[in-house]
């Protein structure tokens, strides 16, 4: 069941076409679409990741919840105006949404879903002539969590080198990215002990790591694929004990225009 709404959320809805839609606004008086309690399926729910059990690799994850229900109330001037701006930013389920979470405590947490179904609208009208309407929405989980902005981490020929703790706000193991810069005798990158070593040697058009499974690649900075380097199978994300994910880089002779960064996006098995 849901819960009666908690005043310090906000809920925005990121429509196909681009518009922004506010369901919950804490302290203000509402009109237009809006939802009046706490949807559920938004406060948590398990994941796993998935493998190819012959070729060990990665297919993504998949969550034991696979949709929210938006119970929506529409009141206003333009009540019928209102739900059809909803469905249409809402699309066909062929695009995805954004829902964003915000609260002042946590910042923005956001996921992507898909329109998956809209119950049978109940137009009224009070006995003082206001028209308000009723309905449900059903949005499927396009995305396996929910999301915070990129985090980067950028050592300098100084380093520190070695052992890195990057600190993330969120609860799930992240697939880091590495962006390599500058002149240098040799890096060598690896995102747990138990992997092997991702090595690179120095060159001016510089080198970007991505280790997450559906992006994983050698390339420059330009992003042109390099096929001379071996890339080492990296089967598991960096696991986040107490908000921090460790990886290891040694660097070899860093020159003073070196730079190393490391791109991350903290993740969460709960919205809030």
């Amino acid at each position: 069941m849901s819960r009666a709404w908690d005043k310090k959320f906000r809920i925005t809805l990121w429509g196909v076409n681009g518009e922004i839609i506010a369901l919950s606004r804490p302290h203000r008086h509402r009109s237009g679409v809006f939802l009046p309690e706490v949807p559920e399926g938004l406060q948590g729910f398990g994941k796993r990741h998935m493998w190819d059990t012959a070729s060990g690799v990665w297919r993504g994850m998949s969550t034991d919840t696979n949709q929210v229900q938006l119970d929506l109330i529409a009141k206003g001037r333009d009540v019928r105006g209102s739900v059809d701006r909803l469905l249409t930013a809402l699309g066909d389920g062929s695009h995805r949404v954004g829902l964003c979470v915000t609260s002042a405590e946590w910042g923005y947490r956001w996921i992507h879903m898909r329109l998956g179904d809209v119950s049978k609208i109940q137009w009224s009208q009070s006995p003082g002539g206001a028209h308000f309407a009723k309905f449900s929405v059903t949005l499927e989980y396009a995305g396996d969590t929910s999301r915070r902005f990129k985090e980067t981490l950028t050592l300098g020929p100084k380093g520190p080198f070695g052992e890195i703790q990057l600190r993330v706000d969120g609860d799930q193991p992240v697939w880091p990215k590495f962006t390599v810069r500058g002149s240098h005798g040799g890096v060598k990158l690896r995102l747990t002990t138990q992997d092997s070593w991702q090595s690179v040697p120095s060159r001016p058009s510089g080198w970007v790591i991505d280790s997450h499974p559906a992006r994983r690649h050698v390339t420059d900075l330009n992003g042109v694929p390099d096929f001379s380097q071996v890339v080492p199978f990296w089967p598991e994300p960096v696991p986040v004990k107490n908000g921090v994910a460790t990886v290891w880089v040694e660097v070899t002779r860093p020159g003073a225009d070196f730079s190393l960064t490391v791109e991350y996006r903290p993740e969460l098995s709960r919205t809030w």
